[in-house]
């Protein structure tokens, strides 16, 4: 894409898969400039904010991230990505609960069959102590895509609930879908706790 840019910069794509092929390779900083060469060429396309946002999350820049992702949906009010992704920087960012589950069930709408906006709600629903609405939301985002992750909060949510026995078989669905070590450890962390738990109540 280096190649494309040079050849003809006044291309937008050009530079939107230069920025796509840096994020792949983890270079934040550098896809955000791609992707803002891209905006500088067609400052209404809701989709290139989107991207840079995501861009700028990874880097911490979380008020210029959110800039974007309110710009993409100023541009497409119906972006459920651009929600899903705001909902994110509410919650983590901005501890702003009531917005986050404002955008996390607005992207949910625009988009039923998409895995992240159910899963950060609920995660965002256990934090508030709404642990069957949790479950709810996780089972539903594991329902579209298994992940680890997704069955190690669910695996949390169960614990909290007291399901323990339930909570174990989770976290050995997370185990078995889990390609990472150190999250491997968390998991295996995870159930070591909810078995401690659950004998300290026999």
């Amino acid at each position: 894409f280096e190649f494309a840019v040079e050849l003809d910069p006044g291309q937008a794509p050009s530079y939107v898969g230069l920025g796509r092929a840096r994020m792949e390779r983890r270079c934040f900083e550098e896809a955000a400039q791609a992707f803002g060469r891209a905006i500088d060429l067609k400052p209404d396309e809701a989709e290139l904010y989107y991207h840079r946002g995501n861009a700028l999350l990874a880097v911490g820049k979380h008020e210029e991230a959110f800039a974007d992702y309110s710009r993409a949906i100023h541009l497409d009010p119906r972006h459920a990505g651009a929600y899903a992704v705001r909902g994110i920087a509410y919650h983590r960012h901005f501890h702003d609960r009531e917005k986050a589950e404002k955008d996390f069930t607005r992207s949910i709408e625009l988009d039923p069959d998409a895995p992240m906006a159910p899963l950060n709600r609920g995660l965002l629903y256990q934090e508030m102590g709404l642990l069957p609405d949790a479950e709810r939301d996780i089972s539903r985002s594991l329902a579209i895509r298994a992940t680890a992750e997704g069955f190690q909060l669910l695996g949390r949510v169960l614990r909290d609930r007291g399901e323990y026995d339930r909570a174990d078989h989770t976290f050995r669905q997370a185990l078995l879908a889990c390609h990472d070590e150190p999250l491997r450890q968390s998991i295996e962390d995870d159930r070591k706790r909810n078995l401690e738990i659950q004998k300290g109540e026999r």
